[in-house]
């Protein structure tokens, strides 16, 4: 799975949980800064990676997935350590 295609999915994830339009979320804007993000739909998105990647998110990760992008290279990271794997 490409960078491209997990920063595809994650907007499409991120805007779904936050009822906004995906092209209104930047790689970089900030999750706190989506209207009504909030602490439960973080989780919400720690769950939808999960089913979406196969991927548990760390209690103590949690807080460095504050954008997009961090997003994505923590999935990026740790889909690649499951492929190594298998």
């Amino acid at each position: 799975m490409s960078r491209d295609d997990i920063v595809a999915g994650l907007r499409e994830m991120i805007g779904g949980i936050a009822g906004v339009d995906m092209e209104d979320i930047s790689d970089n804007m900030e999750l706190r800064d989506i209207s009504g993000w909030d602490s439960m739909k973080q989780v919400k998105m720690v769950v939808a990676v999960k089913k979406k990647y196969g991927i548990d998110i760390q209690f103590s990760d949690i807080k460095s997935l504050i954008d997009i992008s961090k997003t994505a290279d923590y999935i990026e990271k740790n889909i690649n350590q499951i492929e190594n794997v298998l």
